[in-house]
């Protein structure tokens, strides 16, 4: 019988704030499902009806997914963003053998609008594209790093359909994801995310750092996990599975970790820059 347990994340540096996805609902696990328009999705807003807010087995990464099949609708949300950051925009698509793209250039895609302060689209970005050509059935990763605008105060993370021509077959789109690059030495990206459901065999923790403010300079991460979350108090452990962790990853297993059944963890990855401050 499958075991699980809830996963929480924390992350600091320093005295820092940690970073988070700026995304809200990134992985649209939150809001009822049903029809777009005609049932809210937290944190996103939506046009036209051809759509669905679903957890159809198959077609979803943790519990939710969204699906699109024409381009008279689409989702969207806005973030707020820094001229000249360095931001990290990402998403997962999928076109499942139920109702897969055929027959045309249909396609679905994942695009960054950025905007200025009187709400002027200034550029657009691709973050991603898939079309008939893509694997049936596999969530495909699509990730672009771009440098916000001159004069941008907010970037608009964009989810649609296109098609210039014709084609059948729909688009399902889970875990979106942005981060700015230019807060140096934040860990982000962490594997499971916060409020996961994983199993007891879970072989890993993962995460991804920003790089420090010098570039010749290796960060080092103090990596805790403890069945006591959730956290609030960062004094609250007591002590690390493991120190001096110059990549992304550690396995539980070298780590001398036993997961417990039905047990709310909590797992924080301190990030140190060996330069104060990280200047």
């Amino acid at each position: 019988m499958g075991k699980t347990f809830i996963l929480l994340f924390v992350v600091s540096v320093f005295s820092l704030c940690a970073q988070a996805n700026v995304l809200v609902n990134p992985g649209f696990e939150d809001g009822p499902t049903g029809q777009l328009s005609g049932t809210p999705i937290p944190g996103w807003n939506v046009w036209g009806w051809s759509g669905w807010h679903h957890n159809d087995a198959g077609r979803i990464i943790d519990t939710k997914a969204v699906k699109l099949w024409w381009t008279d609708s689409g989702i969207w949300q806005d973030f707020a963003a820094v001229s000249g950051h360095t931001y990290r925009c990402s998403g997962h698509m999928l076109h499942h053998t139920t109702d897969p793209l055929r027959n045309g250039d249909k396609s679905g895609q994942l695009q960054i609008e950025w905007y200025d302060n009187i709400g002027l689209m200034l550029r657009e970005d691709t973050i991603g594209i898939i079309t008939m050509d893509d694997p049936t059935n596999i969530w495909l990763h699509y990730s672009a790093d771009l440098v916000t605008p001159e004069s941008a105060i907010s970037g608009r993370f964009l989810i649609r359909m296109y098609q210039p021509t014709a084609g059948d077959g729909a688009v399902n789109y889970d875990n979106m994801s942005v981060y700015d690059l230019d807060k140096h030495g934040l860990a982000y990206a962490p594997a499971p995310a916060d409020h996961a459901n994983v199993t007891l065999d879970l072989a890993q923790l993962s995460w991804l750092n920003n790089p420090a403010k010098n570039p010749e300079d290796v960060l080092t991460c103090t990596v805790y996990l403890e069945a006591e979350g959730p956290v609030i108090d960062p004094n609250f452990y007591t002590a690390p599975i493991a120190t001096g962790v110059t990549g992304g990853m550690v396995n539980l297993t070298a780590a001398g970790v036993t997961l417990v059944d039905n047990t709310v963890y909590t797992w924080r990855v301190d990030t140190t820059d060996p330069n104060t401050g990280g200047e």
